[in-house]
């Protein structure tokens, strides 16, 4: 079910520190090539339903913070 994890979480919102720790994650986790087109397409897929939990959440920008790269 898709509303599984949202019907679990009523009255509990998700913050911009939430959606940062999951940023983070994907970052770390794109150490290659091959895991860098993984993570984008897990970045896309995260932020699509994020979008459905906060309507102010800008995709553009977590897919961004999650490939960013800090060199």
């Amino acid at each position: 079910q898709d509303n599984t994890y949202r019907n679990n979480q009523e009255g509990k919102n998700m913050t911009r520190k939430d959606f940062q720790l999951i940023a983070g994650v994907l970052k770390a986790s794109s150490t290659s090539p091959m895991n860098r087109c993984v993570v984008k397409e897990l970045a896309v897929t995260f932020a699509s339903e994020l979008a459905k939990v906060n309507p102010r959440f800008n995709q553009k920008r977590f897919i961004d913070a999650c490939l960013k790269s800090d060199q």
